[in-house]
């Protein structure tokens, strides 16, 4: 079988997912919007301009999407319809309902919740077994207190777990 990548008149071949494809070209719409799919369009607009900013947070965070869906698109069909807010065309993110990660993430390996002095918390954490996918010396974690909401939210590895802040404050 030939391999066909780039365009050819109105079609273009490429490599995605694993699998070859021949695809038509889009078609530019002439006619303005119906009034049902501005909203639809404005949500997604919205949504996509803030989550493709988070990627790399997006792709860990969804990696136990449906298979015929990306993580990516998974991230925004859930965000949209759970976080987006207002009346068109005035949408608006709700911050409390966004969601970076979906599933079962594996957690941090012993961790420990330290506080030395006051307004200051350790987080200490083992790293997997040698060749796991679990850990690497250079993975990174941010923490984001919520006294008010008591919540805790760790991005670690670039993926979001949520505590119950009484436990640790």
């Amino acid at each position: 079988m030939y391999k066909f990548q780039g365009q050819l008149g109105t079609a273009y071949g490429c490599f995605w997912r694993l699998m070859d494809l021949v695809k038509a070209m889009p078609r530019k719409v002439k006619r303005p919007p119906t009034t049902a799919q501005i909203p639809v369009q404005l949500k997604l607009a919205l949504m996509t301009a803030f989550l493709k900013r988070l990627s790399a947070i997006i792709k860990v965070g969804f990696q136990n999407k449906p298979s015929n869906q990306s993580a990516m698109n998974a991230a925004v069909a859930y965000n949209i319809n759970n976080a987006v807010t207002g009346v068109s065309p005035d949408f608006t993110i709700d911050f409390t309902k966004l969601k970076f990660s979906d599933g079962a993430l594996p957690m941090a390996l012993n961790a420990e919740v330290l506080i030395d002095t006051p307004g200051t918390v350790k987080f200490l954490w083992e790293l997997g077994p040698a060749g796991s996918e679990d850990g690497k010396p250079t993975d990174k974690a941010v923490f984001v207190d919520s006294p008010v909401m008591k919540w805790l939210a760790e991005l670690m590895c670039f993926a979001s777990h949520l505590f119950n802040r009484d436990n640790y404050f």
